[in-house]
């Protein structure tokens, strides 16, 4: 069987060997008159899952589609025998003298696959038995594709989600597993099995529960098991449902387990989505507790309006702009177009201070005037402070180096003192607009660029890197720094290794966990007006960005849309999730400039979004969008004193998780008033985009506990002065969950 092989280092360069598409094969082994035998190579991709390796071993069996001009009743899949283990192997299969190998083959093999010009279909027998963990117990269908040397070069269709399994009863021998799809994307027709017949499946289309189930059977080792549930590329809306039975007689016995979370998840095509795994053991149902409460919630189909997520409407404040006059601090935040906007970008030209050594009090004032308007209107803000937003320009882009330094040391207290209501700072302070091009200090004023890179190393950095390190420092540490490439991170946390980036695992205050990226011409193209020059740069996004504040705005161009990488709405979906967008601009041009064709008058490219009827979908997408999806509460009863278990199961379908940290309370809702049950529930910012977390906690009932009391889930910021700010909090998109007062009501005792 195809084995999943863990490894912790990059994977060995596989042999380059050219070999021939078809070759004649002489052995003993007797061929069928009318036949001959032929061998191809084959090489089984990565699977970029970063765990592990499909390989394929001997014996397994890889069906190649063959064509046959002169008769064509012999055009058709045929098996053919892996005759080694690895991920570079030879299979050998017999087919028709007239017919040729074509180029396609499809993994695992199946006399029952077809293909056409347009599509592959593939036949896979469900039931299987597997025993032991030390291969992937799912035929995740590939495809093969053979290259310029006749190598057939296999990758996943599929994703997959991973489920482990532990502490079954040493009494359970074999359990039968059987995934139970809501809203399922598998592609291709399947081979249904029932035990003694087969039918045709196709999931996209099927009906009902029924048609939709997907059932394994799998030996139970050592008490547990491990599953591999095979997915499209895209996402999947739950719920969906696993339930294990024990299946040690053959016949379905008792439920072990099950769980109606499995299935939301955005996966990507060859990579495996891992479900926190679960186990049989333990619990917090001894002791004559009783299941008091369960109950399913369901999403909202409307766009939920909450803190540090969304659209964000940009006002430029200009101190003192040179052909006269200053933008009042007291500018209007809000949005006439977009009620839900709780995102500002407050873009700060300081033209005054491009020749000063510090920025005087006036210039202080005016931004601390900005800030506390912000916080009046209840909204966070993107801060980007610059000096110029001309090019070219009689007038320097920016101040010296030293005068920046100080500059950010004048800006440092500022910083400090609205951390409550700033979401993240754009790196800025060099080149116009602040997007560290054209500059006059740091790089010829033609392009901006005075460093270099060659040999994976930077040279000339030094003095960008001068002013990243004090906005670093300036800025208080809960708060992340975004750039305008992911080069420039490379450049400054690891420069004797620029494309050899690191992946992040986690949330933390070192520079590379504060380090985040903003795309200011998303879609635009491939390389998006200079913010990816390599792949790996996108790559480092796309990985990195699970865990940093990630945004930008749609390009102003005149190109046409039709033109852009954003012109449609799959590659629009598939960005914002895969770089994990948590904020794009709210182009109003579409709105004040009707039927303008101008780049002037907005963003044509977001113009089309609008057009096209998207922008519901995509503000839907924007950063963190959590949903209860069911509650659970054990325990003898709901009277004062008593102790319950109670488990949150909330899922996260926005493209994004919540980055900055915040509380995470269960409360009481008595008499109007909150009494904290579990003041840390756990960390909110764990559920990552696509996936469902169950968080469990004990808590006791207070003494004053009566019927109507209501049970909440309270996600309020993690400032002082802003957690009474309903506004402030983060509301479920629960379309039956009570909102009061910033509390997510979930059940009235």
């Amino acid at each position: 069987m195809r084995k999943f092989v863990l490894f912790s280092a990059a994977l060995l360069a596989l042999s380059a060997c050219a070999k021939i598409a078809e070759e004649e094969i002489s052995s003993g082994e007797r061929i069928p008159d009318g036949y001959r035998q032929v061998s191809v190579p084959v090489e089984m991709a990565d699977t970029k899952a970063g765990t592990g390796e499909f390989t394929l071993a001997k014996n397994e069996k890889v069906s190649v589609w063959c064509t046959d001009a002169s008769n064509s009743s012999n055009t058709g899949f045929y098996n053919f025998t892996v005759k080694s283990n690895g991920t570079t192997v030879t299979v050998q299969g017999n087919i028709p003298s007239t017919a040729s190998v074509g180029s396609v083959a499809l993994y695992p093999a199946s006399s029952n696959h077809s293909y056409s010009t347009w599509h592959y279909f593939f036949s896979v027998d469900r039931k299987k038995y597997y025993i032991g963990k030390s291969y992937v117990p799912a035929d995740i269908p590939m495809y093969g594709t053979k290259n310029s040397s006749g190598k057939f070069v296999f990758t996943p269709m599929t994703g997959a989600v991973k489920k482990e399994i532990s502490g079954i009863p040493s009494s359970v021998s074999k359990v039968k597993v059987v995934f139970t799809a809501k809203n399922v994307k598998v592609s291709g027709t399947y081979s249904v099995y029932d035990g003694s017949n087969y039918s045709t499946w196709n999931p996209v289309y099927a009906q009902t529960d029924n048609e939709k189930q997907f059932i394994r059977y799998f030996d139970v080792v050592n008490g547990s098991v491990c599953l591999y549930i095979p997915y499209a590329q895209g996402t999947i809306w739950g719920p969906s449902n696993l339930t294990v039975y024990d299946y040690s007689t053959e016949s379905t016995g008792a439920v072990l387990y099950t769980d109606d979370a499995v299935g939301n998840l955005a996966v990507t095509r060859g990579q495996i989505n891992t479900q926190p795994a679960a186990s049989l053991s333990g619990g917090n149902n001894g002791g004559g507790s009783t299941e008091l409460v369960y109950k399913n919630y369901s999403e909202s189909s409307s766009d939920i309006k909450n803190p540090e997520r969304g659209l964000y409407k940009m006002v430029e404040y200009k101190y003192h702009k040179r052909d006269g006059g200053y933008t009042s601090a007291t500018t209007s935040l809000t949005d006439d177009y977009d009620s839900s906007n709780t995102l500002v970008l407050t873009q700060f030209y300081l033209f005054d201070y491009v020749d000063s050594e510090h920025i005087d009090s006036n210039g202080k004032n005016y931004i601390r005037n900005v800030l506390s308007n912000v916080r009046n209107c209840g909204k966070k803000a993107i801060v980007r402070i610059s000096y110029n937003n001309e090019h070219p320009s009689s007038y320097h882009q920016e101040p010296t180096l030293d005068h920046i330094k100080k500059h950010l040391q004048d800006l440092a207290p500022i910083f400090t003192d609205y951390e409550d209501i700033i979401y993240l700072v754009q790196a800025g302070f060099m080149g116009t607009y602040g997007e560290w091009y054209y500059t006059s200090y740091f790089g010829p004023s033609s392009g901006g660029v005075d460093y270099t890179i060659e040999n994976n190393s930077v040279s000339g950095f030094s003095n960008r890197k001068a002013v990243l390190k004090a906005i670093l420092d300036a800025v208080p540490s809960s708060r992340q720094v975004a750039l305008r490439t992911p080069e420039y991170k490379q450049c400054y946390v690891n420069p004797t290794h620029v494309s050899s980036w690191t992946s992040l695992s986690g949330f933390g205050t070192e520079p590379v966990n504060r380090l985040s990226f903003y795309d200011d011409a998303f879609l635009y193209n491939s390389e998006d007006m200079g913010t990816f020059h390599e792949t790996w740069q996108k790559e480092m996004w796309e990985q990195q960005s699970a865990y940093l504040i990630t945004g930008g705005e749609a390009p102003y161009s005149s190109k046409s849309p039709s033109q852009m990488d954003g012109y449609t709405y799959n590659n629009v979906r598939s960005a914002i999730f895969n770089r994990h967008i948590s904020y794009l601009h709210h182009d109003t041009g579409h709105h004040t400039n009707p039927g303008s064709t101008s780049p002037n008058d907005g963003s044509l490219l977001m113009r089309h979004w609008h057009e096209q009827g998207w922008m519901p979908d995509i503000k839907k997408w924007l950063g963190y969008r959590l949903s209860m999806e069911n509650l659970k509460v054990t325990g003898t009863d709901f009277s004062s004193g008593s102790t319950l278990s109670v488990r949150l199961k909330i899922h996260n379908s926005g493209a994004a998780p919540v980055v900055n940290q915040r509380p995470m309370k269960l409360v009481l809702i008595h008499n109007g008033s909150a009494v904290v049950l579990k003041d840390n529930v756990g960390d909110i910012r764990t559920v990552a985009s696509g996936t469902t977390q169950t968080f469990t906690v004990n808590v006791t009932m207070p003494q004053t506990a009566v019927s109507g009391d209501k049970l909440a889930l309270w996600l309020p910021d993690q400032a002082s002065g802003l957690r009474s700010r309903s506004e402030y909090s983060i509301r479920l998109a629960n379309s039956d969950v009570t909102w009061s007062n910033g509390y997510n009501i979930l059940y009235t005792f």
